[in-house]
């Protein structure tokens, strides 16, 4: 990411100061702008847990002037503790995500941020939703700020022994080096079934075979890495766990989890993979979602 907005949704909650803490340390390290997004949607979108609320008493004009002034008010608060930070402020109309979403394309920017958590039942609830709607709709990262994440700690991503997760390990390698950060690579497998026998490991040991796929994942997916960043410090581990329990382990103590999609187009849109939707979700730290090609 160089010199690209990075967009912050925000609502005043605490997931959303999380957020913008995230988002506005991100943009000084990157050089871009900070757009912080307050979407306005006149429409209640929770009507069985808020009950039935008349719309045609709701002022659109008053929903955008108060808008204003929360955006005004952190503008105001950013700029002060950061006078070098350009920070912009976008009051689009309608639900969350595809204002998120429509202001990011605008801005052509890198990665969109969101917070993890409401203030009360109904904000967590809508949240999760547009947290989810971005998850399955976005064409560039998203990055769940659950908390800040460790300063000291490692960034973590998720590795295929193939090229499905290749957006994700770009993504990863460059956070690291722009944060001075190690990678820390992980692999997850299950034994795999043969005919007759049920679920078998046909290796030696755990080790033998986790030694194997390291090297594999040294000299094919973390190849291109290595070679764009050679003094970031990679490590590689390939374990004997689902790839969901072996991230969300390691990301214990992390500054960031990186993981990447299954599926695209349409397919991909519908349903999100499994390890990505239950980081977003349950991770200890914050979280980047990555969606297609990123270049190293």
């Amino acid at each position: 990411m160089r010199d690209r907005a990075v967009v912050v949704g925000y609502d005043a909650s605490p997931g959303a100061q999380d957020a913008v803490r995230w988002a506005a340390a991100e943009a000084r390290r990157t050089g871009g702008p900070l757009i912080a997004v307050f979407a306005v949607d006149p429409v209640p979108v929770a009507p069985a847990l808020a009950g039935p609320v008349p719309t045609d008493g709701i002022d659109e004009e008053n929903l955008r002037a108060a808008a204003a002034t929360i955006l005004g008010e952190l503008a105001a608060v950013l700029r002060e503790q950061a006078g070098d930070l350009e920070v912009r402020t976008r009051i689009p109309l309608g639900p969350p995500a595809p204002g998120l979403l429509a202001v990011a394309g605008e801005e052509n920017a890198e990665v969109v941020v969101v917070g993890a958590t409401g203030h009360n039942a109904v904000a967590r609830a809508v949240l999760g939703s547009t947290t989810d709607a971005l998850l399955k709709a976005a064409r560039r990262p998203v990055v769940v700020a659950r908390g800040v994440g460790d300063p000291d700690g490692d960034v973590v991503v998720g590795i295929a022994d193939d090229d499905s997760s290749n957006a994700a390990v770009a993504f990863a390698a460059e956070y690291a080096h722009r944060h001075g950060k190690r990678l820390r690579a992980v692999h997850g497998w299950s034994p795999e079934p043969v005919p007759g026998f049920g679920a078998v490991d046909l290796w030696a040991s755990d080790a033998d075979r986790g030694a194997v796929l390291a090297d594999d994942l040294l000299s094919g997916p973390l190849a291109p890495v290595l070679e764009a960043y050679p003094t970031v410090p990679v490590e590689v581990e390939a374990v004997p766990e689902p790839p969901g329990h072996a991230l969300l382990d390691r990301a214990a103590g992390a500054a960031l989890l990186v993981v990447g999609t299954h599926g695209r187009g349409a397919l991909r849109r519908m349903l999100l993979g499994s390890v990505s939707h239950r980081a977003a979700h349950v991770a200890p730290c914050p979280v980047a979602v990555v969606h297609g090609r990123c270049e190293l």
